[in-house]
Protein backbone atom coordinates (compact mmCIF):
# COMPACT_ATOMS: atom_id res chain seq x y z
CA UNK A 1 0.00 0.00 0.00
CA UNK A 2 1.53 3.33 1.15
CA UNK A 3 5.12 4.31 0.56
CA UNK A 4 7.28 6.33 -1.96
CA UNK A 5 9.75 9.42 -1.39
CA UNK A 6 7.30 12.54 -1.65
CA UNK A 7 8.30 14.89 -3.94
CA UNK A 8 5.72 17.86 -4.35
CA UNK A 9 1.81 17.83 -4.30
CA UNK A 10 0.03 15.93 -6.68
CA UNK A 11 3.35 14.50 -8.48
CA UNK A 12 3.83 10.92 -9.06
CA UNK A 13 5.84 8.38 -6.35
CA UNK A 14 9.03 7.27 -6.93
CA UNK A 15 7.11 4.07 -5.61
CA UNK A 16 3.98 3.41 -3.60
CA UNK A 17 3.22 4.56 -0.20
CA UNK A 18 2.74 1.04 0.90
CA UNK A 19 4.92 -0.73 -1.81
CA UNK A 20 4.16 -3.84 -3.53
CA UNK A 21 5.62 -7.19 -1.93
CA UNK A 22 5.36 -8.71 -5.52
CA UNK A 23 7.90 -10.42 -7.05
CA UNK A 24 10.29 -10.11 -4.27
CA UNK A 25 11.75 -13.20 -2.78
CA UNK A 26 11.75 -14.13 0.41
CA UNK A 27 15.75 -15.02 0.55
CA UNK A 28 16.65 -11.44 1.19
CA UNK A 29 18.73 -11.23 -1.92
CA UNK A 30 22.73 -11.43 -2.08
CA UNK A 31 23.04 -8.62 0.94
CA UNK A 32 21.94 -11.09 3.19
CA UNK A 33 19.14 -8.81 4.95
CA UNK A 34 16.12 -10.46 6.01
CA UNK A 35 13.55 -11.56 3.22
CA UNK A 36 9.85 -11.04 3.67
CA UNK A 37 7.94 -12.75 6.28
CA UNK A 38 4.24 -12.61 5.65
CA UNK A 39 1.97 -14.34 9.03
CA UNK A 40 -1.54 -14.96 7.58
CA UNK A 41 -4.40 -15.44 10.50
CA UNK A 42 -7.29 -17.01 8.13
CA UNK A 43 -9.35 -17.90 11.42
CA UNK A 44 -9.69 -14.31 12.03
CA UNK A 45 -13.55 -13.36 12.41
CA UNK A 46 -14.23 -9.72 11.26
CA UNK A 47 -16.89 -7.07 12.52
CA UNK A 48 -19.60 -5.77 10.46
CA UNK A 49 -20.24 -1.91 9.61
CA UNK A 50 -23.10 -1.27 11.84
CA UNK A 51 -21.12 -1.62 15.14
CA UNK A 52 -22.11 0.96 17.29
CA UNK A 53 -20.19 4.43 17.10
CA UNK A 54 -20.40 6.32 20.08
CA UNK A 55 -19.77 9.79 18.93
CA UNK A 56 -18.46 10.80 22.51
CA UNK A 57 -15.57 8.65 21.70
CA UNK A 58 -15.69 5.88 24.81
CA UNK A 59 -13.73 3.85 22.59
CA UNK A 60 -10.66 6.28 22.58
CA UNK A 61 -8.38 7.13 25.08
CA UNK A 62 -5.20 9.96 25.69
CA UNK A 63 -2.29 8.38 25.93
CA UNK A 64 -1.50 7.10 29.49
CA UNK A 65 -5.08 6.49 30.28
CA UNK A 66 -6.66 2.85 31.48
CA UNK A 67 -7.71 1.57 28.53
CA UNK A 68 -9.08 -1.99 27.38
CA UNK A 69 -10.98 -3.50 24.26
CA UNK A 70 -13.14 -5.04 27.08
CA UNK A 71 -14.75 -1.49 26.92
CA UNK A 72 -14.77 -0.99 23.61
CA UNK A 73 -17.56 -1.27 20.96
CA UNK A 74 -15.79 -0.12 18.02
CA UNK A 75 -15.81 -2.12 14.48
CA UNK A 76 -12.16 -2.92 15.50
CA UNK A 77 -9.85 -2.91 18.76
CA UNK A 78 -6.93 -4.62 19.45
CA UNK A 79 -4.84 -3.70 22.96
CA UNK A 80 -2.87 -6.00 22.14
CA UNK A 81 -3.21 -7.75 25.95
CA UNK A 82 -4.09 -10.95 24.83
CA UNK A 83 -3.07 -13.83 26.78
CA UNK A 84 -1.08 -15.26 24.01
CA UNK A 85 2.18 -12.51 23.75
CA UNK A 86 3.29 -14.21 20.93
CA UNK A 87 0.63 -14.03 18.39
CA UNK A 88 -1.33 -11.16 16.95
CA UNK A 89 -4.86 -12.85 16.48
CA UNK A 90 -6.82 -9.73 15.70
CA UNK A 91 -4.08 -9.36 12.71
CA UNK A 92 -4.51 -11.55 9.41
CA UNK A 93 -1.24 -10.34 8.65
CA UNK A 94 1.72 -9.68 10.44
CA UNK A 95 4.75 -8.16 7.47
CA UNK A 96 8.13 -7.69 7.81
CA UNK A 97 11.04 -7.03 5.14
CA UNK A 98 14.25 -5.72 5.09
CA UNK A 99 15.16 -6.34 8.52
CA UNK A 100 11.98 -4.92 9.92
CA UNK A 101 10.57 -6.43 12.86
CA UNK A 102 7.33 -6.86 14.93
CA UNK A 103 7.64 -7.75 18.79
CA UNK A 104 4.98 -7.37 21.34
CA UNK A 105 6.38 -5.70 24.55
CA UNK A 106 5.12 -4.54 28.00
CA UNK A 107 3.11 -0.85 27.76
CA UNK A 108 3.69 1.89 29.63
CA UNK A 109 0.08 3.33 28.02
CA UNK A 110 -2.14 0.47 28.98
CA UNK A 111 -0.88 -2.37 30.91
CA UNK A 112 0.15 -5.20 30.18
CA UNK A 113 1.30 -5.28 26.48
CA UNK A 114 1.84 -3.08 23.48
CA UNK A 115 3.62 -3.42 19.91
CA UNK A 116 7.11 -2.56 18.65
CA UNK A 117 7.73 -2.04 15.28
CA UNK A 118 11.16 -1.07 14.29
CA UNK A 119 13.15 -1.17 11.00
CA UNK A 120 16.97 -0.50 9.92
CA UNK A 121 18.54 1.22 7.63
CA UNK A 122 17.18 1.46 4.27
CA UNK A 123 19.43 1.81 0.97
CA UNK A 124 16.42 2.11 -1.07
CA UNK A 125 14.80 -1.38 -0.99
CA UNK A 126 11.60 -2.22 0.50
CA UNK A 127 11.41 -2.18 4.43
CA UNK A 128 8.41 -2.70 6.09
CA UNK A 129 7.41 -3.48 9.45
CA UNK A 130 3.56 -4.17 9.92
CA UNK A 131 0.45 -5.22 10.68
CA UNK A 132 -2.74 -5.46 8.41
CA UNK A 133 -6.70 -5.95 9.15
CA UNK A 134 -9.17 -5.62 5.97
CA UNK A 135 -12.92 -5.41 7.10
CA UNK A 136 -15.76 -7.11 5.15
CA UNK A 137 -17.83 -3.62 5.46
CA UNK A 138 -17.17 -0.43 5.20
CA UNK A 139 -18.15 3.13 5.95
CA UNK A 140 -21.08 5.30 4.58
CA UNK A 141 -20.69 8.44 6.53
CA UNK A 142 -17.72 8.55 8.78
CA UNK A 143 -14.64 6.35 9.60
CA UNK A 144 -11.92 7.06 12.42
CA UNK A 145 -8.57 5.24 12.97
CA UNK A 146 -7.24 5.68 16.47
CA UNK A 147 -3.86 4.46 17.87
CA UNK A 148 -1.40 5.56 20.92
CA UNK A 149 1.78 6.18 19.26
CA UNK A 150 4.98 6.47 21.45
CA UNK A 151 8.63 7.43 18.36
CA UNK A 152 11.02 6.13 19.92
CA UNK A 153 13.98 6.45 17.44
CA UNK A 154 13.24 9.20 14.88
CA UNK A 155 15.53 8.51 11.78
CA UNK A 156 18.42 11.39 11.88
CA UNK A 157 17.46 11.75 7.93
CA UNK A 158 15.08 10.59 5.71
CA UNK A 159 11.45 9.84 6.59
CA UNK A 160 8.89 6.76 7.06
CA UNK A 161 5.55 6.06 6.54
CA UNK A 162 3.23 5.06 9.37
CA UNK A 163 -0.93 3.86 10.00
CA UNK A 164 -1.60 3.70 6.58
CA UNK A 165 -5.69 2.98 5.82
CA UNK A 166 -6.48 1.46 2.19
CA UNK A 167 -9.90 3.41 1.77
CA UNK A 168 -10.76 0.72 -1.28
CA UNK A 169 -9.01 -2.26 0.51
CA UNK A 170 -6.48 -2.69 -2.84
CA UNK A 171 -3.17 -1.56 -3.04
CA UNK A 172 -2.92 -1.43 -6.59
CA UNK A 173 -6.25 0.93 -7.35
CA UNK A 174 -7.82 3.64 -5.48
CA UNK A 175 -6.39 5.39 -2.50
CA UNK A 176 -4.42 5.00 0.24
CA UNK A 177 -3.78 7.95 3.12
CA UNK A 178 -0.82 7.42 6.05
CA UNK A 179 1.20 9.91 7.84
CA UNK A 180 4.75 10.50 6.95
CA UNK A 181 7.09 11.12 9.56
CA UNK A 182 10.17 13.05 9.26
CA UNK A 183 14.03 12.90 10.85
CA UNK A 184 14.20 16.70 11.50
CA UNK A 185 10.46 18.32 9.86
CA UNK A 186 6.91 18.13 10.38
CA UNK A 187 5.37 15.03 9.16
CA UNK A 188 2.79 15.56 6.43
CA UNK A 189 -0.40 13.44 6.43
CA UNK A 190 -0.28 11.94 2.48
CA UNK A 191 -2.40 10.77 0.38
CA UNK A 192 -1.73 8.28 -2.44
CA UNK A 193 -4.08 7.44 -5.74
CA UNK A 194 -3.42 4.65 -7.41
CA UNK A 195 -4.95 4.06 -10.75
CA UNK A 196 -3.59 1.50 -13.91
CA UNK A 197 -1.44 4.01 -15.34
CA UNK A 198 0.46 4.57 -11.95
CA UNK A 199 0.58 6.33 -8.76
CA UNK A 200 -0.02 10.11 -7.33
CA UNK A 201 1.04 11.34 -4.13
CA UNK A 202 -0.40 14.59 -2.24
CA UNK A 203 1.14 16.10 1.06
CA UNK A 204 -0.54 17.68 3.44
CA UNK A 205 1.38 19.27 6.21
CA UNK A 206 0.79 18.71 10.03
CA UNK A 207 1.45 21.70 12.67
CA UNK A 208 3.05 19.54 15.51
CA UNK A 209 5.68 16.37 15.43
CA UNK A 210 5.12 13.87 17.93
CA UNK A 211 7.43 14.24 21.04
CA UNK A 212 10.07 11.68 20.67
CA UNK A 213 10.05 9.13 24.17
CA UNK A 214 6.00 10.57 24.43
CA UNK A 215 2.64 8.38 23.82
CA UNK A 216 1.02 10.38 21.45
CA UNK A 217 -3.19 9.73 20.96
CA UNK A 218 -3.46 9.95 17.33
CA UNK A 219 -6.58 10.04 15.53
CA UNK A 220 -7.39 9.93 11.49
CA UNK A 221 -10.95 11.14 10.95
CA UNK A 222 -13.04 11.13 7.54
CA UNK A 223 -16.37 12.68 7.46
CA UNK A 224 -18.25 11.33 4.01
CA UNK A 225 -21.02 13.13 1.82
CA UNK A 226 -21.67 11.61 -0.75
CA UNK A 227 -18.51 11.98 -3.30
CA UNK A 228 -16.54 14.51 -1.08
CA UNK A 229 -14.65 13.12 1.64
CA UNK A 230 -12.91 15.20 4.15
CA UNK A 231 -10.40 13.90 6.84
CA UNK A 232 -9.05 15.61 10.04
CA UNK A 233 -5.84 14.19 11.78
CA UNK A 234 -5.49 14.96 15.69
CA UNK A 235 -2.51 14.75 17.80
CA UNK A 236 -4.17 14.56 21.35
CA UNK A 237 -6.95 17.29 21.27
CA UNK A 238 -5.23 19.13 18.62
CA UNK A 239 -6.22 19.43 14.85
CA UNK A 240 -2.77 19.20 12.84
CA UNK A 241 -4.04 19.03 9.86
CA UNK A 242 -7.25 21.40 9.89
CA UNK A 243 -9.93 20.22 7.31
CA UNK A 244 -8.31 17.74 3.79
CA UNK A 245 -10.45 17.65 1.30
CA UNK A 246 -9.18 14.12 -0.35
CA UNK A 247 -9.04 13.90 -4.11
CA UNK A 248 -11.99 13.22 -5.68
CA UNK A 249 -11.14 10.10 -7.11
CA UNK A 250 -10.77 8.78 -3.08
CA UNK A 251 -13.51 6.47 -1.96
CA UNK A 252 -14.64 4.06 0.75
CA UNK A 253 -15.44 0.76 -0.61
CA UNK A 254 -16.97 -2.15 1.58
CA UNK A 255 -13.31 -3.37 2.05
CA UNK A 256 -11.12 -0.76 3.34
CA UNK A 257 -7.67 -2.02 5.28
CA UNK A 258 -6.08 -0.35 8.10
CA UNK A 259 -2.49 -1.13 8.99
CA UNK A 260 -0.22 -0.26 12.40
CA UNK A 261 3.62 0.12 12.09
CA UNK A 262 5.55 0.87 9.32
CA UNK A 263 4.29 0.82 6.11
CA UNK A 264 7.65 2.06 4.16
CA UNK A 265 10.91 4.12 4.53
CA UNK A 266 12.71 6.50 2.44
CA UNK A 267 15.89 5.55 0.58
CA UNK A 268 18.94 6.48 2.78
CA UNK A 269 16.33 6.49 5.93
CA UNK A 270 18.59 5.39 8.83
CA UNK A 271 16.12 3.18 11.32
CA UNK A 272 13.27 4.16 13.07
CA UNK A 273 11.37 2.45 16.02
CA UNK A 274 8.28 2.79 17.13
CA UNK A 275 5.36 1.85 19.37
CA UNK A 276 1.76 1.55 19.50
CA UNK A 277 -1.31 0.88 21.52
CA UNK A 278 -4.98 0.93 21.76
CA UNK A 279 -5.71 0.38 18.09
CA UNK A 280 -9.48 1.19 17.18
CA UNK A 281 -11.33 1.81 14.04
CA UNK A 282 -14.84 3.24 14.27
CA UNK A 283 -17.27 3.38 11.10
CA UNK A 284 -20.80 3.98 10.90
Amino acid sequence: MLGGVIVGAASVAACALFPSLDGLSGDGGASGDAGIDVTTNDAMADAPADSMFDAAETTTTDAGASFSCANSDAAFCDDFDDSDASTFAKWPKTITFGGGTVTRIASDASSPFAVEFTVPGSDGGVVQANLQHAFISGPTTFARYAFDLRVVKYPTVGSFNIAPVALTGSTTTGAVDAIALKATTAPNFVEQIETDAGSSTVPHALSLKPVQGAWTHVRIEWTIAGSTITAHVYFGTTDVSGAVVLDPSSAFTSTPEITAGVSFEAASTNGAIIDVDNVTFEMK
